[in-house]
């Protein structure tokens, strides 16, 4: 019997759905190698709590994440919406994410 989070990891990596978790007690992050891949890293690279936000494309769309980041922590309600980023190697992508909130 194939394990079934074994069938969920091959299904996000063939869909490119990255998984990232923030811990705002600890100021900790992960992100998994999709979410990498996604903003063309390498795989050992070790994110700091708060770089995520400079993937996002300067302007609107910066303010507009960090605007929905701050209320979805106050208010612990999610939300989902599409966003232009800037990876790594400057390739500019449109991209959903999916933000929630565990307490």
């Amino acid at each position: 019997m194939i394990n079934k989070n074994d069938i969920y990891i091959k299904a996000a990596a063939s869909a490119k759905i990255g998984t990232s978790e923030s811990n705002l007690e600890t100021n900790t992050v992960y992100w998994d190698s999709i979410t990498k891949c996604i903003l063309e890293l390498p795989d050992d690279f070790e994110p700091v709590y708060g770089d995520g936000i400079n993937f996002y494309s300067q302007g609107e769309n910066r303010g507009k994440i960090t605007a929905l980041i701050e209320k979805t922590t106050v208010d612990g309600i999610p939300f989902n919406d599409k966003f232009q980023i800037t990876t790594a190697k400057k390739t500019t992508l449109n991209m959903w994410n999916v933000f929630v909130v565990q307490k």
